[in-house]
């Protein structure tokens, strides 16, 4: 199949999402699929592997996608599941795109859905991770790469597009039909090859990219980003956070 080239800081990794409401926890979906997509703050490395995920970008948003769950499913909100985010069926409504900016430290993030709009903001009640306008409740988070994960191999679902993206209505104050991401996380630079490291054979049930609505198309950047606190380099898909731990996949 074909890469997609729509680029980010953040692409072909497995990141780990800490927040400092909750220490030495990471966000997570229970072990082996056993949480059905719930998430919560769990302690570092006890639930390894729901703790990884793929910010996959794509048009200007991001699609979070898990380790253990695959690309078949994202972190979204619904009509059901109001503020507080799951693991939902992979599909390109507003309810699954997610904006990244940087937090007031430079390094950390705020995160907010393109369903719910600008106000809402990716925090925590107690260990549950919910959409809140309190920015007192752990609305920012650091995400850092977790390079024992590996890499997801050419063709897994993780890293394929969405297909029949929503865009948001337009409003008599704005021209434009598209929402886009924060200028600290938007494409990073413009190679049209992915790296050639493969993953450590940690997924095993890669799927077909034309599977599920989703396509193989390929999107070319635009622009040039040195994002917020680090720098992609392609010659040898390094990612450095400032505070970024090493972590270990069970």
């Amino acid at each position: 199949m074909a890469w997609r080239r729509d680029n980010s800081a953040f692409d072909f990794h497995f990141f780990r999402f800490f927040n400092s409401a909750s220490p030495n926890n990471t966000m997570s979906s229970g072990l082996g699929k056993n949480a059905a997509g719930v998430l919560n703050m769990t302690i570092q490395e006890v639930y390894s592997s729901s703790e990884n995920w793929i910010l996959y970008f794509q048009s200007g948003v991001y699609f979070i996608r898990n380790y253990d769950y695959g690309g078949d499913l994202q972190i979204g909100v619904d009509s059901k599941t109001a503020t507080q985010p799951r693991l939902l069926k992979r599909n390109g409504t507003l309810g699954q795109q997610w904006t990244l900016t940087k937090a007031e430290d430079g390094k950390s993030w705020l995160l907010t859905n393109g369903l719910l709009g600008k106000d809402l903001f990716l925090g925590l009640d107690g260990a549950k991770p919910v959409m809140t306008a309190d920015k007192t409740k752990g609305t920012v988070w650091g995400i850092e790469m977790n390079e024992s994960a590996g890499l997801p191999a050419a063709g897994n679902d993780l890293i394929t597009s969405v297909q029949n993206l929503e865009s948001p209505p337009v409003s008599s104050s704005s021209s434009s039909s598209s929402p886009t991401a924060s200028q600290s996380a938007t494409p990073a630079n413009s190679q049209t090859a992915p790296p050639t490291t493969t993953n450590t054979g940690l997924l095993t049930s890669p799927t077909s990219s034309s599977a599920n609505g989703i396509t193989s198309s390929v999107e070319q950047p635009s622009q040039s980003l040195s994002a917020g606190g680090f720098e992609f380099d392609w010659g040898c898909c390094g990612v450095g956070f400032a505070g970024s731990g090493a972590g270990g996949k069970d």
